[in-house]
């Protein structure tokens, strides 16, 4: 995966990221949502697929009202189960993210309550072949493959 524009921020919690010369906090920005879409050519057959994640922020502090997260020829697209027993606003709220290695198995991670960890300079055997893993507090995690991830500026 190669990040275009942003990158992750190298601290503990692993919820900011630096993009258009500012550190955007996650964990503070109000997720709206995600968005799958796919791409076709003028005979209607699909050529490629787009995974949208957005969020709201103070745009006194951020000039800007949002931004989005924008993953281009996805091949991983997982979303887990959130904590039923967790408050319905909890969703909204990011815990951490992190880049994991794309053969790296998750599924037993919520299980064990493990959050995802930066690992700066660590385990990643090639910086292509990493996804992008985002954990929120109700528990429901999403985990993204793709070529391409660009951080856009809502207006």
């Amino acid at each position: 995966m190669q990040l275009t524009n942003f990158r992750i921020v190298e601290n503990r919690w692993n919820i900011e990221i630096s993009a258009l010369d500012k550190v955007w906090n996650l964990h503070d920005a109000y997720y709206l949502g995600l968005r799958h879409s796919f791409a076709h050519d003028a005979n209607g057959f699909i050529t490629g697929n787009q995974v949208e994640l957005s969020w709201q922020v103070d745009p006194a502090r951020y000039a800007a009202s949002g931004f989005s997260l924008v993953f281009s020829e996805v091949d991983l697209f997982e979303v887990t189960p959130r904590d039923e027993e967790m408050p319905i606003g909890e969703d909204t709220c990011l815990s951490s993210v992190a880049e994991i290695p794309a053969s790296e198995v998750t599924s037993e991670w919520k299980a064990q309550g493990f959050l995802a960890v930066f690992n700066p300079g660590g385990t990643l055997p090639d910086a292509d072949e990493y996804h992008l893993y985002f954990v929120f507090r109700s528990g429901q995690t999403v985990r993204i493959g793709c070529q391409t991830a660009e951080f856009v500026a809502a207006a």
